[in-house]
C-alpha cells in the first residue's frame, strides 16, 4: 500500500475519502520553505486541483486565518507523522503542473506555531511517540 499525506484547514472541505481523513485536501508532497532564514521553516504543500482549490485559492487571496490545521503522512492505512497548527494562514498559493502531468497547486503555509509528532512502530508492533514543537513566529 503506497503512503498517503492530507491537509486539513479548518472550514474548507477536501476530497479525501480514506478514514479518518475523510473530507481533508489529498496532498502530492510537503516540504519545507528553503528560503526562510533563522529557522523558521513554513510548511509547503503540493495538491492535485480539486473542489478544495477555489476556496484555498480565495483565502490566500483575502488573507484569511484558519482556526486549525494539520497535515498527517500514512502508510499502511495509519499516521506515521502529523504536524499540528493551531492556527494558520495562506502565506503563498499558484496552480500549474503537478505530478504525471496532473493540474495542480502549491501552497505555503505559515503556521506561527506547530507541533510534530512522529510515530514508529517496534518490531513488536507497539508504536513509540516523538513530539517536537517549534515557535516560527
Amino acid at each position: 500500500m503506497p503512503s498517503k499525506a492530507f491537509l486539513m484547514l479548518e472550514g474548507i472541505r477536501g476530497d479525501a475519502r480514506t478514514a479518518p481523513w475523510t473530507g481533508w485536501i489529498p496532498i502530492e508532497s510537503v516540504s519545507f520553505d528553503p528560503n526562510v532564514r533563522g529557522g523558521t521553516q513554513k510548511p509547503v504543500v503540493v495538491a492535485t486541483l480539486g473542489g478544495h482549490s477555489p476556496h484555498v485559492a480565495a483565502a490566500a487571496a483575502n488573507g484569511r486565518s484558519f482556526g486549525k490545521g494539520a497535515i498527517v503522512l500514512v502508510s499502511e492505512g495509519q499516521a506515521f507523522a502529523e504536524l499540528e497548527m493551531p492556527s494558520i494562514f495562506i502565506s503563498g498559493y499558484r496552480a500549474g503542473n503537478g505530478h504525471a502531468g496532473l493540474p495542480a497547486e502549491v501552497i505555503s503555509l505559515d503556521p506561527g506555531t506547530f507541533k510534530a509528532t512522529f510515530h514508529q512502530k517496534t518490531a513488536m508492533a507497539n508504536p513509540s511517540t516523538l513530539q517536537r514543537g517549534w515557535q516560527v513566529a
